[in-house]
């Protein structure tokens, strides 16, 4: 309370002396008297401004000169200018909107569109991906046609890659791009269109794309089944030369280099997988496969039957056609079928499967078989009495070079085919009871020629016989006149007994089932009339 009575009586005294001076400053208690002058200069000293002494800045010392990097690229010895007002643009699209064009016509180089990262460069794209320089469009001679002119893309060895049409391009290849091609460089989603006249555009397809897939999956199809059939064939005649030669060792034994002519009896070519001459050949049944192999089975007197299947089901839905081929290569049938699987329709499936049996039956040379060569051999073979140039009778002790005789006449008179006999039961019986006795007269004979020489000179002694053998050189062996009659009575041997074990076989499957006897019944009236009565029927 004092120091607000002081104070009131302070501006009391200040309103008196009002009159005497305009302003005074108001009176302050004892303890807050303030010097203003002083508080001023300590103001103005402690907010004096510090000034700095800082050099003057010189600004061409301090800009740093970039320079372009070489462009190491030489335009090739093709290359020319593009001729005047072509029309050829650059269409640039971000987003499937146009974004910029760039003319062709002003370019910065000569005969090439340089695109990059780089300010030089014609294309200019600043995505991090990009090569200072990316690549270039080139225009010159067309190198594939040879018959025109147009632009080439060359990648110079980017990094992240060029494409053309969604494809990467190799690097360092001249690449020949038309009107309407897209490009894309490195990871920029930019796509780059090339515009030009309507000449430069690429021909267009007759059919849809759909049907060139298909087209394409048809011919790899193709090529598939044709190299199947024909390594399938290739394993079937190496497996029966192979049975050829092995029953062949086996019915005749040792042949002491004699050689009765096998080989010339082969009247068929035998299969060719030469791919050139099968291309050749093809251009008879290509067109229509069906018509082709109709004739073949008129003309041999067989049905053609297709058999179909089906596979999968949705998506994986196929037809499967197959059919049985009659082929007959010297005298000996062979089971071969064509086969053909397609994801199309059942009637393609069946144009697939005649065109695979036309290339089986023409590799093994009897889809166009003529009959010329068969009426020379047959007339040839009638004028040497079925025998061949080299047959010797005189030199034959197994009787083989007759059968082969009647197997050549047989031939003959069958017009060129193995003609088919044509057994019973009884005809069967007696050809085994037949060969059975000709196996025992062989036995017998080898038999003989065993025991003649020991026979002749045994004494009862075996001691005393031994050493009379090994005095008179009897040990050493037989003659060489026993040594033939031995050998080729064991070779008929051979044969003869193979020939009795296959005819017991076809006996037993020809062999008729017995029926049960019919007994007679003692039954009177009615009954023993039909009991008669079908007993005169059985009986």
């Amino acid at each position: 309370m004092i120091f607000s009575s002081q104070m009131i009586i302070s501006e009391m005294a200040d309103l008196d002396h009002s009159s005497e001076a305009s302003f005074k400053a108001p009176a302050l208690p004892p303890g807050f008297a303030v010097n203003l002058e002083e508080d001023g200069k300590e103001e103005k000293e402690q907010f004096q401004p510090m000034t700095v002494d800082v050099p003057e800045e010189n600004p061409k010392s301090d800009r740093m000169s970039i320079a372009a990097p070489v462009l190491h690229y030489t335009p090739p010895t093709w290359a020319c200018d593009p001729p005047a007002e072509s029309g050829y643009k650059l269409e640039i699209v971000k987003n499937g909107t146009i974004v910029d064009t760039i003319n062709l016509e002003t370019r910065k180089h000569g005969t090439f569109v340089l695109i990059g990262r780089l300010p030089n460069c014609d294309l200019m794209l600043e995505h991090p991906s990009m090569s200072r320089y990316h690549a270039v469009l080139q225009y010159g001679e067309d190198l594939m046609a040879k018959n025109g002119k147009g632009w080439h893309l060359y990648d110079m060895g980017s990094t992240h890659g060029t494409k053309i049409n969604k494809k990467k391009v190799p690097p360092k290849q001249y690449l020949r791009i038309r009107v309407g091609y897209v490009m894309q460089f490195g990871g920029s989603s930019r796509v780059v269109s090339l515009i030009g006249p309507p000449e430069d555009k690429e021909d267009e397809w007759d059919v849809s794309p759909t049907e060139m897939k298909q087209k394409v999956h048809q011919k790899t199809l193709e090529a598939k089944l044709a190299a199947a059939a024909r390594k399938e064939l290739a394993e079937e005649e190496k497996r029966e030369e192979i049975r050829k030669k092995e029953q062949q060792e086996a019915d005749e034994g040792i042949s002491w280099g004699m050689n009765y002519g096998d080989d010339d009896d082969k009247l068929i070519t035998p299969l060719e997988l030469d791919s050139h001459l099968m291309e050749d050949r093809e251009q008879y049944y290509m067109q229509d496969p069906k018509k082709a192999l109709t004739k073949f089975f008129e003309r041999e007197g067989f049905d053609m039957n297709f058999e179909y299947r089906e596979q999968g089901m949705g998506h994986t839905h196929k037809w499967v056609c197959t059919l049985e081929l009659p082929i007959e290569i010297d005298g000996v049938e062979r089971s071969t079928t064509a086969q053909a699987m397609v994801t199309t329709s059942k009637k393609d499936a069946q144009v697939q499967c005649a065109l695979e049996a036309c290339r089986i039956l023409d590799a093994y040379g009897i889809l166009r078989r003529s009959n010329t060569r068969a009426r020379l051999k047959r007339k040839t073979l009638q004028d040497n009495d079925f025998y061949d140039e080299d047959d010797d009778l005189y030199l034959d002790r197994t009787g083989e070079l007759e059968k082969r005789r009647e197997r050549r006449m047989q031939w003959a008179q069958g017009g060129g085919k193995t003609q088919t006999k044509i057994e019973t039961y009884e005809s069967l019986c007696k050809e085994l009871e037949d060969t059975r006795k000709e196996v025992e007269e062989i036995q017998k004979q080898l038999d003989e020629l065993s025991t003649k020489k020991v026979d002749a000179k045994a004494t009862g002694d075996e001691l005393d016989d031994y050493v009379k053998q090994l005095e008179g050189g009897a040990v050493k062996g037989d003659d060489l006149k026993t040594k033939i009659q031995k050998s080729t009575l064991r070779q008929r041997l051979v044969k003869a007994t193979h020939e009795a074990q296959k005819l017991e076989k076809l006996v037993m499957i020809a062999r008729p089932n017995k029926l049960p006897e019919a007994k007679p019944t003692t039954s009177q009236g009615a009954g023993g009339v039909k009991t008669g009565n079908l007993n005169k029927i059985f009986f």
